[in-house]
């Protein structure tokens, strides 16, 4: 299947919308958006292709600059299965989690999962390498897009929202 670039303009809460690069297969339903920041655009790419391989449709999206959030991948997020926000930077408080967070208040329903560098020390290495670890390549990628499709439960970013105490119980008898 051949690659078809083009730019999308849309209009999400009644504002013309800056342009965003998307780069969509042809025929394959609408499963998987990747959207890429900084550099992981080449891994993205290859992993739509692996997941083209197994019958699954993905597009792959640059929303060219990280802030303020650009208000289009909202709209594409709502018309695809599951969103992977893949960024060469620390996932946790990234733009990843912006954009997560930007398509909460827009209600969309379509779980948003932000990748990157795990927030913590390091080891030395080549960035490439470092990025292979945390599964910013396009194989592992691929993978974690199947495992999300076959288990859709919460969204990942879940876990950066402040948690709620617990309700507490009422202990009184009601005789």
């Amino acid at each position: 299947m051949p690659w078809s670039p083009w730019t999308v303009w849309t209009s999400c809460t009644g504002v013309a919308a800056p342009p965003l690069d998307v780069l969509p297969l042809d025929v394959l339903p609408l499963d998987v958006l990747l959207i890429s920041i900084g550099t992981a655009a080449a891994a993205c790419l290859d992993a739509a292709r692996v997941l083209e391989g197994h019958g699954i449709g993905a597009t792959v999206a640059d929303p060219r600059w990280a802030t303020p959030v650009n208000p289009a991948p909202a709209h594409l997020v709502s018309r695809h299965r599951l969103a992977l926000c893949v960024e060469d930077g620390i996932s946790v408080g990234g733009i990843g989690t912006l954009i997560a967070h930007h398509c909460t208040e827009a209600g969309v329903a379509t779980p948003v999962h932000a990748l990157g560098l795990p927030a913590r020390f390091l080891a030395h290495g080549e960035r490439g390498d470092l990025l292979a670890a945390a599964g910013i390549s396009g194989p592992a990628l691929a993978d974690t897009a199947r495992r999300l499709l076959d288990h859709r439960g919460a969204p990942a970013y879940r876990h950066l929202l402040p948690s709620r105490p617990p309700m507490p119980r009422d202990t009184r008898s009601t005789s």
